[in-house]
């Protein structure tokens, strides 16, 4: 029997939990052939969190509620490689505690997942459906939201730049966990985000996999640490489109740290070489000659606007 662990979590959610750990236990999953376990990890709550959290645990054998000696606020990038950690099963699901998951959400990420390489690491996700914080449909999806389109190439070099996976809809496979859990606490502070990193590692092996659907109401309130809609900064904000280039090219660099490099493919070895050459250059003609000279195996896939930026400002 595999296991999966929903992974989940949480800071003063004490409004929305409660329906959002109903949405997991009511999943359509067969259980003959899969053990499905929650794991939560409480990351300082002030309001009744935790005690919603100990409530479920105390009546539902397959919740969980990490137990740590000296308890802390680590944000969430670092809460949810806490979680990684501290579970063993075949396949990860990332959940933020305001969400309500659709009850074929796991069963159809199973179905993708059977259908890839999972002797790689792997990842599967899906759009979301937006909703009010009264769960609400808004009409909108994520990927519309955003004019993000379902027939995207989404590889490596478009993913250097660019997220398209929410954590919310997203889960990996042992094999990329495994990998992701070698990144030491002081570098994954680093990363953008544990959704997009781990999106990283599993593309980077071409098998990141997209299910052209919805699967979660996505709620939108007040609170959310992450919206549904990309924040937009004015193109004269060069300080924060420098920050963010480099937190792209840092994702890349810890990424390359932890993967086998002689097991991607030809194509992603040169990205990387690439993108990282580039970074690790300080002479503006230098980065210049280097996009020259790389045009063909990288620098032709990135978005225009992006590849002048970084010629100028970068």
């Amino acid at each position: 029997m595999k296991k999966i662990a929903v992974i989940m979590s949480t800071y003063n959610g004490e409004k929305f939990i409660a329906e959002q750990i109903e949405s997991l236990l009511n999943q359509d999953l067969d259980t003959s052939k899969y053990a499905l376990s929650i794991y939560c990890r409480d990351d300082g709550s002030s309001d009744q969190t935790r005690k919603i959290l100990d409530d479920y645990a105390n009546n539902y054998e397959n919740i969980k509620v990490l137990e740590e000696k000296n308890e802390m606020n680590l944000g969430v990038q670092l809460s949810f490689l806490t979680l990684l950690k501290k579970t063993v099963a075949d396949y990860y699901f990332f959940c933020d505690q305001d969400d309500v998951w659709h009850p074929s959400k796991i069963r159809c990420f199973l179905d993708e997942f059977n259908r890839a390489d999972e002797t790689k690491p792997c990842g599967v996700y899906s759009d979301l459906n937006i909703v009010d914080s009264n769960n609400k449909d808004t009409g909108n999806t994520m990927m519309g939201l955003n004019g993000w389109g379902y027939n995207e190439v989404r590889d490596l070099a478009f993913l250097t730049f660019k997220s398209r996976v929410t954590g919310a809809a997203f889960a990996i496979n042992k094999d990329l966990r495994d990998m992701a859990i070698k990144v030491k606490d002081k570098q994954f502070k680093k990363i953008r985000m544990h959704d997009s990193f781990c999106a990283l590692i599993a593309v980077s092996y071409d098998n990141l996999r997209f299910l052209p659907d919805t699967t979660v109401n996505y709620r939108q309130h007040g609170d959310n640490v992450l919206g549904a809609k990309t924040k937009r900064h004015p193109v004269t904000d060069i300080k924060y489109r420098r920050r963010a280039m480099q937190r792209c090219f840092t994702d890349l660099s810890i990424m390359k740290s932890v993967i086998d490099i002689n097991e991607v493919t030809r194509k992603n070895q040169k990205i990387l070489t690439s993108a990282l050459s580039f970074w690790k250059t300080n002479n503006p003609v230098s980065k210049a000659l280097l996009i020259v000279r790389d045009y063909k195996s990288f620098w032709r896939f990135v978005e225009l606007k992006i590849l002048i930026f970084l010629v100028v400002f970068y």
